[in-house]
C-alpha cells in the first residue's frame, strides 16, 4: 500500500484530474453521525462483549463507553480517527472464527481491509 501512495507521489499523480486527488476534511461526509456505534453499543441484541475485550478491556463496550465520554470533553462527537484504535483486535476475531473463543464468530465482512 505505502509502496502504491509513494507511485503516485513521484509520478505526479497525486492532486489532479484522473488521479488521487486531494480532499476536504471527512466531516464534510457526516460519516462520525453515519458510523452509529452508540446503536451498536447500546443495540438490544447485544449479548456478548467483543472478542478481544478479555485481553484489551478497552475494546470492551465498557471501554469504548467510558473513551466516548472522556473525549466527549474534547470533541463534542466523542471520538476522531483514535476510535479505530477500540475496535475488536484483529488476532481475537480470527481466534474466535478458527477456534471459536472466546464464542464463536461464522462470517466476516471487510471493507477496504486486508483479512490476513
Amino acid at each position: 500500500m505505502l509502496g502504491k501512495c509513494i507511485l503516485r507521489a513521484i509520478t505526479g499523480n497525486l492532486g489532479v484530474t484522473g488521479g488521487e486527488i486531494y480532499s476536504d476534511h471527512p466531516y464534510h461526509l457526516n460519516w462520525i453521525d453515519n458510523l452509529k456505534f452508540d446503536a451498536l453499543l447500546n443495540h438490544p441484541d447485544r449479548t456478548r462483549d467483543n472478542v478481544s475485550a478479555g485481553e484489551y478491556p478497552i475494546t470492551s463496550v465498557r471501554g469504548y463507553r467510558m473513551f466516548r465520554e472522556a473525549m466527549a470533553k474534547v470533541y463534542p462527537k466523542g471520538f476522531g480517527p483514535a476510535h479505530y484504535m477500540l475496535l475488536p483486535a484483529s488476532w481475537a476475531i480470527w481466534q474466535a472464527v478458527l477456534e471459536g473463543r472466546p464464542y464463536p464468530i461464522k462470517a466476516i465482512c471487510t471493507q477496504g481491509a486486508t483479512p490476513s
